[in-house]
């Protein structure tokens, strides 16, 4: 395996998460019955739970592990997704569909968080060589990337030894891309694109090249 990746996809993404926070979502408790008529099957069967603070819908769709609705976000999460873009073509469709239920247009911020794993040939290494630190072993480290004034990148990162082969580490990546800014909802939705384009840029895939150099 190269020790270089030359774009975001070589990477192998186990979970995806996307949420959008917003003002004056509280129609999602007089209209949970519309939501949860949106996923229900031709049998019937739905699963959910739902308390005063939000809703929470079990594989609504094939592709989503999870759907949650409360007055302040709208969180999807995704395990082994296809791609960046098709995870995002199915967020937005869910957000446009649901949010005009709710009657809700004033959003505070976006996001979307990956996780990424790359496997290691040098399974001897640690998080130390990413620190001058000799005194402590390194568990984890957060980084902070800016991509303009209103949007940063987090990534904390990991390594973890494979479930299924407890000699191999790979590093995960846990990056966590977001704006914040005060918009209406389809400059929201425009934003996502802009976040998926930040993932796959040089940029993002300069600092993660010189992670793997380091710990290779």
């Amino acid at each position: 395996m190269s020790n270089k990746i030359s774009k975001i996809s070589k990477l192998k993404n186990i979970e995806s998460f996307l949420q959008i926070n917003f003002l004056k979502g509280f129609q999602y408790i007089d209209n949970a019955g519309k939501i949860i008529n949106k996923y229900q099957s031709n049998t019937g069967e739905v699963l959910y739970n739902m308390s005063p603070d939000r809703l929470l819908i079990y594989k609504p769709t094939s592709d989503i592990e999870e759907l949650k609705i409360s007055n302040v976000d709208f969180w999807m999460h995704y395990v082994s997704p296809r791609n960046l873009g098709e995870t995002l073509r199915t967020y937005i469709k869910e957000t446009e569909e649901i949010l005009k239920i709710i009657e809700v247009d004033d959003i505070l911020r976006i996001g979307w968080r990956n996780y990424f794993v790359f496997e290691l040939i040098n399974n001897e290494t640690d998080l130390n060589k990413l620190s001058k630190i000799s005194q402590a072993a390194v568990q984890s480290m957060f980084l902070r990337t800016d991509f303009d004034k209103d949007t940063k990148l987090t990534t904390n990162i990991k390594l973890l030894q494979r479930k299924d082969n407890k000699n191999k580490k790979v590093i995960m990546f846990d990056m966590d891309l977001y704006q914040e800014k005060k918009v209406d909802l389809q400059t929201a939705v425009r934003s996502f694109s802009m976040l998926k384009t930040y993932f796959e840029s040089d940029k993002t895939l300069q600092l993660i090249n010189e992670i793997i150099a380091l710990l290779k």
